[in-house]
Formats: structure tokens, C-alpha cells, sequence
């Protein structure tokens, strides 16, 4: 195995522990239901966030990650920080807490948990940017643009505490995503 399916092999195991962490916190809610106040627009950034971790995903197996291009270990270290930063979003945007007999609410959790979630998702886009124009000069292609206007609708968020907004950037981004993944080629 060369660099390239080692590299792939990581990111892989990374993507992988994020997508189980978020679909666990996911189930344990499911599963005590009757005890769980829920809210929707963590629910919402789940999806997101499963959408992204796809996106990246599928930038490593085409290669469109930068790893063919990396000529020093430093290198790899600054292209494993997008991975690193997704699964510490999705990590973040479900609870942990033990859901006992109690009721918990996920809307008071959330307001204590979302300035974590979107610092997160902030540094994953300015990190993903750098990697991105480290690739090749900075381009107003079409996934280019995309990832400026979500860095700056994320950044809007840690700015603006309004529910309100955040429904507007979540969906927002969930269109994003959603043309992101529907103009990338299979190939």
C-alpha cells in the first residue's frame, strides 16, 4: 500500500468514528424518546453535518482532497485537520449527556452546546479554505464559493444568537451541501 491508501485509510477511520459518534447520540435520543424534549434544529445540523462528512469523504476517494499533492509530512498534518474538525462537529451537535428518567430538553442543551458546534464548523471551513488554495490559487469555482458563503453564514451564527437565523443558515447550508453533492461527478 502506498501513501495514498494509507492517507485514504485514515481519513476513512476518522470520518468513520464522527459518523458513529453523531448516529450513537442519535439512537440513545431515539431510544429514550419518552424522556427527551426535542428540538428540531440540532436535529437539522445533524443532517448537515452527516451530509458533510459525506462530501469530505468523497473528496478523499476522488482525490480532490490535496494528498496527491503532498510532498511532506507537515503537509498531511494540515490536510488531516478538515477530517479532524468534522468528526469533532459531529461529536459536538447531538448530546452525550446519560438520558436517565428525567426529561431533557434539546433546546436548552443546544443553547449551551451551539457556540462549540459552529466554532468547530468555522475552523473546518477556514482550514478546509487554506488546504484548498494551497492546491491551487484561489478560484471562484463553484465549490469554492460554496465554502466561502457557509464560512461566513457559520461565522454569522457565533455572531447573531438568534434561533431565527440559525433555521435560516441551517437551511440555507442544507441547500449548499445539497447542491454540492448533487454537481459532483461520479467517476
Amino acid at each position: 500500500m502506498d501513501v495514498s491508501g494509507y492517507w485514504s485509510t485514515l481519513v476513512s477511520i476518522i470520518l468513520g468514528l464522527g459518523m458513529a459518534d453523531l448516529l450513537v447520540n442519535l439512537h440513545r435520543l431515539i431510544d429514550h424518546r419518552k424522556h427527551v424534549e426535542w428540538d428540531r434544529l440540532p436535529l437539522l445540523w445533524s443532517l448537515i453535518v452527516l451530509l458533510w462528512l459525506f462530501n469530505y469523504w468523497w473528496a478523499v476517494a476522488t482525490n480532490l482532497d490535496g494528498s496527491r499533492d503532498a510532498t511532506v509530512v507537515s503537509h498531511f498534518v494540515l490536510l488531516a485537520m478538515p477530517p479532524v474538525m468534522l468528526f469533532l462537529m459531529a461529536a459536538s451537535v447531538l448530546p452525550h449527556a446519560s438520558l436517565t428518567e428525567a426529561t431533557f430538553n434539546m433546546r436548552a442543551d443546544w443553547a449551551d452546546r451551539r457556540d462549540v458546534f459552529f466554532t468547530f464548523f468555522a475552523v473546518n471551513q477556514f482550514v478546509t479554505w487554506i488546504v484548498a488554495t494551497m492546491r491551487h490559487s484561489p478560484s471562484w469555482d463553484i465549490s469554492s464559493s460554496l465554502r466561502i458563503v457557509a464560512f461566513l453564514l457559520i461565522l454569522s451564527t457565533l455572531n447573531f444568537k438568534s434561533r431565527r437565523w440559525e433555521w435560516i443558515v441551517a437551511i440555507a447550508l442544507l441547500v449548499l451541501v445539497g447542491v454540492r453533492l448533487s454537481t459532483q461527478p461520479v467517476r
